[in-house]
């Protein structure tokens, strides 16, 4: 007997976080043969305690199939850059450690241009980083990561990205991060104008988290509280309403070096003025992820499944 009547179509599970659009960096540091040991790309990551100097980034790219560069590489060689690969993490998968002490503050993997020549830390060219543009009020951010402890401290930073304007936009630089703001002991992401302030997104209170793993997805889009954070599923109670601008990562006009206007990305750690890492994150990263669009609700829905099933994590 057949019967005839209406479904409701559900959307895919994604199984791979490149199957959504618009994935313009993708950081997966438990895929092993995207690890090299050593900052100039060689030296395979095998076993648990090998550094890691150098990352591949994985993302497929956005409609012009550009990138937010390449790989990412540590700040020198030597053991205090870089991270650690460790094994035998959330859902048995491995992750980077990267600082481990809250004095530590030299590790982290950064991405731009840096060099005189941008192709040295993943530019596309020797003249520019990438020709990916990211909009404030459209882009989604997600990583996955954990704390050595529940208190995070004021050094922390895991993502750190700074940017510029497009030509004949605003005049001034741009920089997201996601770090602990000292003022209300809170986890922060959120977006800096450079001499125009800081427009904070959600904050996550220090007791929110603990020593496991979580997904932090920041998503926005335009209107008003359409920029939010979440934490395993559940929207932070802190939303900002997110500015029409533009976030440009090729390089400054009439700049010849990064000085004119550094376009720099590190994971992490804080990599600042081109030079040193500060801040570095006191714990594991295990994936970064950046769409430079906001992705809907059905797929963030089944990212969310990915990620839960892949770590073991409980998603709301």
């Amino acid at each position: 007997m057949i019967g005839i009547g209406t479904s409701i179509a559900k959307a895919p599970i994604i199984n791979d976080p490149s199957a959504i659009g618009g994935l313009v960096l993708w950081y997966d540091f438990t895929k092993l043969d995207s690890l090299r040991q050593d900052r100039d790309g060689t030296g395979a990551v095998t076993a648990d305690d090998d550094p890691v100097e150098w990352a591949r980034n994985l993302a497929n790219g956005d409609v012009g199939g550009n990138i937010l560069g390449s790989f990412a590489r540590s700040q020198a060689a030597g053991s205090q850059y870089g991270g650690t690969f460790k094994t035998g993490g959330a859902g048995g998968q491995p992750y980077i450690q990267f600082a481990t002490t809250d004095s530590d503050n030299s590790h982290g993997l950064r991405s731009g241009f840096i060099a005189a020549d941008a192709t040295d830390d993943g530019g596309v060219a020797s003249d520019k980083f990438s020709d990916v543009s990211i909009d404030v009020d459209n882009f989604t951010i997600i990583q996955v990561l954990k704390h050595d402890d529940a208190i995070i401290e004021e050094d922390d930073n895991s993502l750190f990205i700074n940017s510029y304007p497009a030509v004949g936009g605003d005049t001034n630089n741009f920089q997201y991060n996601i770090a602990k703001e000292a003022a209300d002991e809170k986890l922060r992401s959120g977006y800096v104008v450079i001499a125009g302030g800081f427009d904070v997104e959600s904050g996550v209170a220090n007791d929110t988290l603990d020593t496991n793993p979580h997904v932090m997805v920041t998503r926005s889009t335009p209107g008003t509280n359409n920029m939010t954070m979440q934490v395993d599923g559940v929207i932070q109670t802190d939303t900002d309403t997110p500015d029409d601008r533009t976030m440009k990562f090729d390089r400054a006009t009439g700049a010849t070096t990064s000085a004119g206007g550094s376009a720099i990305l590190s994971i992490g750690g804080n990599f600042v003025n081109t030079s040193s890492f500060t801040k570095s994150w006191r714990g594991g990263i295990y994936e970064t992820l950046i769409y430079n669009k906001f992705i809907t609700d059905d797929e963030l829905a089944n990212l969310e499944v990915y990620f839960g099933q892949k770590y073991g994590i409980t998603i709301s």
